[in-house]
């Protein structure tokens, strides 16, 4: 059988073979149901089963109770497309349960574990992870200094603006106030009229 465990916090998916034997520890689950990860050698991990495929590529649907395949008629979800809205059709699925059958399983982290995911599954060794951390935590230092000194900046300008702005306004002068009043005298006798 082959896992394909993906990590919704990094968008990343990875693919590995798994034994018959660690893969009868998941047989009889459904989709939906969390699973510890050392059933299938990923210490620490809590998985969770989100649906897979048979070994002729049927795939698995949520909702049907069963571990067989059974033709259902269909408007739309996982096994079945429509081009257009409202069509139906009859497709063959397979049930929600984990069974032999099974040829791909597709998990989801929902609990992350010690070590990453791409050293349990051999892509980096440890220490370049361990590398990469000290370096994401110093550049992450580096940018939070540089962001604090901008806002401190940004701040400072908006200060400066606000108060020239005050003092470019002109202040009401006894011209503009007179001009002011003539203004509502003329609109008075406008009404009058």
């Amino acid at each position: 059988m082959k896992i394909v465990v993906s990590n919704p916090k990094t968008g990343k998916t990875y693919q590995k073979e798994v034994d018959d034997k660690k893969a009868r520890a998941i047989h009889n689950k459904r989709i939906g149901q969390e699973i510890s990860g050392s059933l299938l050698d990923i210490d620490g991990y809590q998985l969770e089963i989100t649906g897979g495929s048979d070994k002729q590529g049927f795939p698995m649907r949520r909702g049907l109770k069963t571990a067989e395949r059974k033709k259902l008629l269909l408007k739309g979800g996982t096994g079945y497309r429509p081009k257009e809205r409202g069509i139906k059709k009859r497709k063959t699925v397979r049930g929600e349960i984990v069974e032999e059958d099974i040829e791909q399983l597709n998990l989801k982290v929902t609990k992350k574990g010690k070590k990453d995911l791409e050293v349990i599954f051999g892509i980096k060794q440890e220490e370049e992870t361990e590398k990469d951390k000290e370096e994401q935590k110093e550049t992450e230092k580096e940018e939070t200094g540089e962001k604090t000194r901008k806002e401190k900046e940004d701040k400072k300008e908006k200060k400066q603006e606000k108060e020239e702005t005050k003092e470019d306004k002109p202040e009401k002068t006894e011209q503009t106030e007179e001009t002011e009043k003539d203004k509502e005298e003329q609109k008075e006798d406008k009404k009058e009229e």
